[in-house]
């Protein structure tokens, strides 16, 4: 992924439009419970919600690295993860997406779904902070 500034950047996002003022949080929260797992029930969160200027958008964290100043190398994986998290929440109505060149994935990333009553169960592991 070639991204030469920060609007370029943003620019790349996947924009979503929220549903409603409740969607933000369940957002939010819902993303905490979806990614890649690992052993011994840890569960990495590689998608956020990013509110920048009144629009919404969902990031793979190396996305949100970049926008912090830092070096990424961004995969087709990468992109295939964050899209397919898209998608499921778009099946699941919390969003709609509003970017006119975010396509669904041909084939989905496996994402795992933590059910929220095994959440306890799990370590589940932000791999970025936003506002830190």
């Amino acid at each position: 992924m070639s991204i030469n500034t920060r609007t370029d950047l943003v620019g790349s996002f996947v924009e979503v439009i929220l549903p409603d003022d409740d969607s933000f949080l369940k957002i939010r929260e819902t993303l905490t419970r979806m990614g890649v797992p690992k052993k011994n029930k840890v569960l990495e969160q590689p998608c956020y919600l990013l509110h920048k200027k009144g629009k919404y958008f969902l990031c793979h964290f190396l996305e949100l690295l970049a926008l912090d100043g830092n070096e990424i190398k961004m995969k087709n994986s990468d992109l295939n993860m964050r899209d397919s998290i898209v998608d499921l929440l778009e099946v699941w109505e919390l969003l709609e997406v509003k970017s006119d060149l975010w396509e669904p994935p041909e084939e989905s990333a496996a994402v795992k779904v933590i059910p929220f009553k095994q959440k306890k169960d799990w370590d589940l592991v932000p791999l970025y902070r936003i506002g830190n």
